[in-house]
């Protein structure tokens, strides 16, 4: 089957993450990594290197691109940029891992990366442009807004619910049933067995 090119936007560590899981998949032709104006190489890991202001010609030449800039805390970077591609015609690509479990019952949105040995359980929703990173795991029922990042090693319980932009740290474990809103910042090794309301940071 013939390799469909690729554009990835932003090169940072999550864009070596979403390499290894593409170089699994062995779908795509990657055809550059689009990065800021002022970036110096030329090249990355053999890859060409574009500047953002040609995101809008690239789009003119390419169909599908796949965001790989990742997400700590409240930086809105990838958001922003998702919403400047979604303005473009062209195929935001979702990524997800060949080691990655996904129920049939899963509903994902668009532009969402799922990495190495996820477990996405039965009857979850993922909100779009959201990661759900390596070894996380997402129990039944269980609902995640857009924008989020679920890192490393995350435990969500059965019937947990997340809203819109929010982060949860490495490690942390969430007790079935609770809601966490929107604009959360959770820090890695958390135990969260309340609510947590819209804006909280919980350290």
């Amino acid at each position: 089957m013939r390799k469909k090119d690729l554009i990835l936007v932003g090169g940072g560590g999550h864009c070596n993450a979403c390499l290894d899981v593409l170089g699994l998949l062995d779908s795509y032709n990657i055809v550059g990594i689009i990065e800021k104006n002022n970036f110096k190489l030329e090249k990355m890991d053999n890859v060409s290197v574009f500047k953002d202001q040609e995101t809008v010609k690239l789009s003119k030449i390419y169909r599908n691109f796949l965001l790989t800039i990742g997400k700590i805390g409240k930086s809105r970077i990838r958001e922003t940029k998702y919403n400047e591609l979604s303005s473009l015609d062209i195929e935001l690509v979702s990524l997800i891992s060949p080691t990655a479990y996904i129920s049939t019952s899963a509903k994902m949105a668009k532009g969402v990366n799922i990495m190495h040995q996820a477990l996405i359980n039965i009857n979850v929703t993922i909100g779009e442009n959201t990661i759900v990173n390596s070894q996380s795991l997402v129990e039944h029922d269980s609902s995640i807004g857009s924008h989020c990042h679920i890192s490393t090693g995350v435990k969500i319980n059965g019937g947990v619910k997340i809203g819109n932009n929010t982060f949860i740290g490495s490690g942390t474990v969430i007790h079935e049933g609770i809601t966490i809103g929107n604009d959360v910042i959770v820090s890695a090794g958390s135990i969260i067995d309340r609510n947590l309301p819209d804006d909280t940071k919980y350290y």
